[in-house]
């Protein structure tokens, strides 16, 4: 596809290239490239189970050594609370009230939110009383929502008030300040991915809560999507749609762009957690404990990793005995296996050996799956036939193939996106997360312009493709451990209740 030097001058000025253009209209032609699933993992096959004397050595492996660690948590946080008042907004629009907005309205006093709404709507002259006897429910959602009141609607969750306490309520953030103040020791920083604009909101509420729980020594950052993750939308003859001469629509490159910010973080662990996914202050003991138990596991996984790759280093492959132990490693504890080992030359295993032990590794807590949107844990065949361990999303399937809709609806687990990772080599230097990544696992959805069907493409999931070449390991955790706050009704669960 030519370009003309004014529409390259207006991808330079954006930070793309014209090769990472061309990549991606590349990608369209393609089309989307399907997971080759082989089996859910499950317990026993992929998922381990920690029993307690497990659960209190990992815990003191990781006690013992966090003083010597830097820690990071990474919690993506960009998102608009705008899909949890779906229900809401409908209301609103037409009138028709519904058991979920009954419910909203009956438990009304019971969310955190409660006494800044009622104080905004008594500054513009209604009583909450009142309008709640009057059956009023649209003036009172239309100022939770809109910003002649509290403006929820146009927010993100992280600066939301989720959680109720006696003296005040406390957002997103600050139950993340807190969870991390539980485990994550003294050199800690906080890593949130935010939209920009809500930078000065984000970093009041970030100060304001490492302040108020004495955890100023915590540094914290504040870091967006960055625009050279955009990509080029096209409509279906490929054609890039382009609003004004010489200039191309170009979209946020999704989840996946965040592969750019975790490569920045230079930690020795990194925490990822999503901002919804947090719970009141009396689970706290037991979210930090499965914390503490997955960094353990990953601190002796990563020490094993580590003395293989010293070794390998004056290793030349030939001794079969040595091969069949480090092949077994692979299987046992990392879950790679290699349809080929066998007929491969001492030369060609000794690379693949070398190419599977270096690399990131993430050990990622599941739980049992109840019904939960989102990706699952699952046995993987790459395309050089090597089968691995993966988190799989519904849109990575061939749901026209009958067999790989059959596998991906046998998964007995689910990812709460609780994920402890490392990024450092065996030398202590820092990965490149971008050469890890599974360019083909991208997604491409269609979208509507100006009444005319245009095709978006996203990149592959931070969780998914973005991670398809770490080691992965995959642990059960408690339903406990796992809150996520998807609608609004969500926080009159027991977990955001005090």
């Amino acid at each position: 596809m030519n370009f003309e030097p004014k529409q390259i001058s207006f991808l330079e000025s954006k930070g793309l290239t014209l090769a990472a253009i061309e990549e991606q209209i590349a990608r369209y032609k393609k089309g989307t490239q399907f997971i080759d699933l082989v089996r859910p993992a499950r317990l026993i096959d992929g998922i381990r189970r920690i029993n307690t004397d497990e659960q209190k050595k990992y815990q003191a492996i990781y006690d013992n050594n966090i003083d010597t660690l830097k820690v990071a948590k990474f919690i993506p946080a960009s998102g608009a609370a705008t899909r949890m008042f779906k229900a809401l907004y409908e209301y609103l629009e037409f009138g028709k009230t519904s058991e979920f907005v009954e419910i909203f309205i009956k438990n009304i006093q019971n969310f955190a939110f409660f006494p800044k709404l009622k104080l905004k709507l008594k500054d513009s002259g209604f009583e909450i009383d009142t309008l709640l006897k009057q059956n009023d429910y649209q003036t009172i959602i239309r100022f939770l929502l809109k910003k002649e009141g509290l403006a929820y609607g146009e927010l993100p969750k992280g600066l939301l008030d989720f959680h109720p306490y006696k003296s005040q309520s406390a957002t997103p953030i600050e139950e993340h300040v807190k969870e991390a103040i539980s485990y994550a020791g003294q050199n800690a920083e906080l890593v949130f991915t935010i939209s920009e604009e809500f930078k000065t909101q984000f970093e009041a509420e970030v100060q304001l809560a490492l302040k108020r729980h004495n955890a100023t020594h915590f540094t914290s950052k504040l870091t967006y999507q960055k625009p050279k993750t955009d990509t080029i939308a096209v409509y279906p003859d490929l054609k890039p749609v382009c609003p004004k001469p010489n200039e191309f629509m170009l979209r946020p490159g999704g989840h996946g762009s965040l592969i750019e910010n975790l490569n920045d973080v230079d930690s020795d662990i990194i925490f990822i957690k999503n901002i919804d996914n947090v719970s009141s202050e009396q689970y706290l003991a037991q979210t930090s404990q499965w914390k503490k138990i997955l960094a353990g596991v990953l601190l002796e996984l990563q020490s094993k990793i580590f003395k293989y790759l010293e070794f390998l280093e004056t290793y030349d492959g030939t001794s079969e005995k040595t091969n069949f132990e480090l092949r077994e490693f692979m299987e046992q504890e990392l879950g790679i296996f290699a349809r080929k080992f066998c007929g491969m030359s001492p030369e060609d295993k000794l690379k693949f050996i070398k190419s599977k032990l270096n690399r990131p590794i993430r050990i990622c807590g599941m739980v049992k799956n109840e019904g939960e949107p989102g990706g699952g844990p699952f046995w993987v065949r790459d395309i050089d036939q090597t089968v691995s361990l993966q988190i799989v999303e519904s849109s990575q399937i061939n749901i026209k193939d009958e067999n790989q809709e059959l596998i991906f609806s046998q998964s007995t687990h689910f990812n709460p996106v609780d994920l402890v990772c490392s990024v450092r080599t065996h030398s202590k230097s820092k990965f490149d997360l971008n050469e890890f990544v599974d360019k083909s696992a991208y997604f491409i959805a269609e979208k509507s312009y100006q009444g005319q069907t245009i095709l978006a493409l996203e990149h592959p999931g931070l969780w998914n493709g973005g991670m398809a070449n770490w080691n992965t390991v995959f642990i059960e955790v408690p339903m406990i451990t796992f809150n996520p706050v998807k609608t609004i009704n969500d926080l009159l669960r027991k977990e955001h209740q005090n």
